[in-house]
């Protein structure tokens, strides 16, 4: 049980008010910050789901904060697809060794250093496979990426995108709880952290609403590289010992 006594609480809470105000005021990179710092301080087999269960405040507060921004268009299909990706995913997740997960999700962080393609990507487009794929990549490794590269490569405004990618993945994230919570994994442990974030993660969302303009983004991006690189070492030493 981690609670209010046990420092990854209290780094889990950080790194989740943290995360939101990212999220809230450059639309993502929050969600794998909180990833990353995961990776640290909970065991490999607990890492991806609680992943989901960690961003449920951050979501829900941008859902409402940019509700009138929400492009339903797109959301709608790809929730559509999650059902079917969650479910593949959920199933094959809890067969895979602790080793693997850690590898895969090394070579994922280390993504964020791939050079942006140009392609035209224009709306409407097939979100519903954007969906599945996303989704089964999401509930096997926490990061699926596909909906980001996506969205962000779409004609939607910044709110537009920040509104309609927190609608789309708060509704795949209650998608996997439930998928892991059906295959066994247990969530009781960590509910004092999970509640504690949740709120975290509404003042965060708060203030990165009214004060993301202060940020750079271009700063941002280049120390969220450099810490997804460190963890990504971090994993690759983990697979290494466990397997």
């Amino acid at each position: 049980m981690i609670d209010f006594y046990h420092p990854t609480f209290w780094i889990l809470v950080s790194t989740g008010l943290l995360a939101s105000f990212i999220n809230a005021s450059v639309a993502m990179g929050g969600a794998i910050l909180v990833l990353a710092v995961s990776t640290s301080v909970l065991p490999v087999s607990a890492i991806i789901p609680m992943h989901s269960a960690l961003l449920l405040g951050s979501l829900i507060s941008r859902v409402w904060l940019f509700r009138q921004h929400i492009c339903w268009v797109i959301v709608l299909p790809f929730s559509f697809g999650c059902v079917f990706g969650v479910f593949a995913g959920a199933n094959i997740y809890i067969s895979m060794p602790d080793w693997f997960v850690s590898l895969v999700m090394a070579i994922l962080m280390l993504s964020v250093w791939m050079p942006k393609f140009k392609y035209n990507y224009q709306i409407p487009k097939p979100f519903f496979w954007v969906g599945i794929i996303h989704s089964l990549i999401s509930t096997l490794f926490a990061y699926g990426g596909v909906f980001h590269v996506a969205i962000i490569r779409s004609e939607l405004t910044k709110l537009a995108i920040i509104g309609t990618l927190a609608t789309s993945i708060l509704t795949m994230s209650m998608l996997k709880i439930y998928g892991y919570i059906t295959v066994g994994f247990d969530y009781q442990p960590y509910l004092w952290v999970i509640v504690a974030i949740f709120f975290a993660h509404l003042l965060g969302t708060w203030l990165g609403r009214h004060c993301g303009q202060f940020i750079s983004e271009r700063n941002f991006r280049l120390v969220l590289k450099v810490l997804m690189t460190l963890m990504a070492v971090q994993l690759f030493y983990k697979a290494y010992w466990l397997y």
